[in-house]
């Protein structure tokens, strides 16, 4: 895992966050890494959570340890300190580190939630980033080349007399366990000290539970809470995943379509934009007028003659600057990214190295998420499947380290007679790779299926995992071939609506 001075902005400022230590010394806890489990056995959990059967329980854990660190004094620990402190002033770079113990799950339950909160006495603004740390740090033993990071887990701004600082850390939390984290600041010129010497200000982690068996425990009469899987039709299995998600919905159809298209469904949350990198104006104005109509811009911008090379070298930095500080200027979230499905535009060298590159530079502003939209047949069953060190080469773990989500454009396969394998079945691939390296946060840029079932498949999929942030189906006969029709009607129509209607019912945030 590479060293610390890698993962953080040059530009990040104070952040100052106290509690009781007290606590310290009458609680262990493991670290938790995405990709790194060990050291489990030389740390004992927290004891199980019980309690009477409920339709949902909640339970709040206290930081049990700390540790500041910095990369000017990287043999230096502030175990003595009351203040977990994160910031950076021309290049010296200081990070907080915070671990909480996790009780095992109660019987009966999933986990619904978890929430990270620190209650803030001063600010001005900022934009804070939260990752997970591998478990290779102690109270009194932390050195700043020791505590490796995993991937983002959440971003959170501040504003100006702001008093509470949340992070939603539902796919980073064991059970049971330890769940460890690194906070460090993006932006902002700030000093935020956190309320302490009152174990109620201590930064603490709220887990929401949910009863599996709330459903079939209730009364025969009662109708069951909407699923969050899809109605699918009788030949599709519907998917027996958790009833919450933040996914949002979308869809991607040609500017002279998108009037017609979101009348026939219905209304959509999310909407896929193009454009080039040089002149990006056009999809500014789409983008705004997208977040005021409360959905979610997500927005692809390619470079002139693919010059990937040249955006790696800096080239471009103008540019990209530019158009980092017109997404900032949204009134609400954003998703960018440069050239989507990259397959036969460039080498992977080449892919890796813009991305790497620009992503930090375009997901600086706190509204905008950036990472990369790649071909989404690369976690096909089929001959175009890719194995993970293939992707690699596209996706090495210097661009997942600054990819806030990890994103795939993913089709179905074959013709409208002889249908191939679903989005579906490569969207789950895409859950289990994104497990095995790490990946916090996905996205489908695009997905369309050739029959109402695979586009439920699709949806299922995509509703199955908490990690997705959006999905948009591409609706327009703009690029159909020989026996493939990819506008939604009919059936397959009323299977889109479906998914939206499902993800806007178990929907959270």
């Amino acid at each position: 895992m590479q060293d610390l001075p890698g993962r953080f902005s040059p530009h990040q400022t104070e952040l100052a966050m106290t509690y009781n230590r007290t606590l310290m010394a009458t609680a262990a806890g493991i670290s938790l890494a995405l990709v790194a489990t060990s050291g489990a056995a030389a740390n004992a959990a927290a004891p199980a959570t019980t309690a009477p059967h409920h339709a949902s329980l909640t339970h709040t854990a206290v930081a049990v340890k700390d540790g500041r660190v910095a990369a000017g004094m990287i043999r230096v620990n502030r175990a003595n300190l009351t203040r977990l402190s994160v910031h950076s002033v021309r290049g010296y770079t200081r990070i907080g580190l915070v671990r909480f113990s996790v009780p095992a799950r109660p019987a009966g339950y999933r986990l619904d939630h978890a929430t990270l909160t620190f209650d803030v006495v001063r600010t001005t603004a900022a934009a804070l980033v939260l990752r997970t740390a591998a478990n290779r740090w102690g109270h009194r033993a932390v050195r700043y080349r020791a505590s490796a990071v995993g991937p983002v887990v959440d971003r959170s701004p501040l504003r100006r007399g702001q008093r509470t600082l949340r992070f939603d850390v539902t796919t980073a939390v064991p059970h049971p366990g330890a769940a460890s984290f690194v906070i460090s600041e993006l932006r902002g010129s700030t000093t935020l000290r956190m309320k302490t010497r009152n174990r109620h200000a201590t930064p603490r982690l709220q887990l929401s539970y949910r009863s599996t068996a709330a459903v079939a425990a209730a009364p025969a009469t009662a109708a069951a809470p909407a699923p969050r899987s899809l109605a699918a039709p009788a030949a599709t299995a519907a998917s027996t995943a958790s009833t919450t998600t933040t996914v949002r919905i979308g869809m991607s159809a040609p500017t002279g379509e998108w009037s017609s298209r979101l009348a026939e469904t219905g209304g959509v949350d999310a909407r896929r934009i193009f454009g080039n990198l040089g002149s990006p104006s056009g999809a500014i104005s789409t983008a705004t007028s997208e977040v005021a109509a409360g959905r979610l811009p997500i927005l692809s911008f390619k470079v002139a003659n693919n010059d990937w090379a040249g955006v790696a070298a800096g080239r471009y930095d103008v540019q990209l600057r530019a158009l980092t500080t017109r997404l900032a200027a949204l009134k609400g979230k954003a998703f960018v990214t440069l050239h989507h499905e990259p397959t036969g535009d460039g080498t992977p060298a080449d892919y890796a190295a813009m991305m790497a590159h620009a992503l930090p530079i375009l997901g600086a502003p706190a509204n905008v998420s950036a990472g990369p939209i790649v071909n989404g047949f690369w976690w096909s069953n089929g001959g175009q499947g890719r194995t993970d060190a293939q992707i690699a080469q596209w996706l090495p773990s210097r661009v997942l380290k600054v990819s806030e989500v990890v994103a795939a454009d993913t089709y179905q396969g074959g013709t409208t007679a002889k249908p191939g394998e679903n989005a579906g079945v490569k969207i789950a691939n895409l859950s289990k790779w994104a497990t095995r390296v790490g990946v916090a946060h996905l996205g489908i840029g695009e997905y369309n299926g050739l029959n109402a079932s695979s586009i439920t498949a699709a949806g299922n999929a995509v509703l199955a995992d908490p990690r997705f942030s959006f999905a948009a189906a591409f609706d327009s006969n703009v690029n159909n071939r020989a026996g493939v029709s990819w506008q939604l009607t009919g059936a397959r129509l009323t299977a889109f609506k479906a998914t939206i209607a499902a993800a806007r019912a178990a929907r959270v945030g």
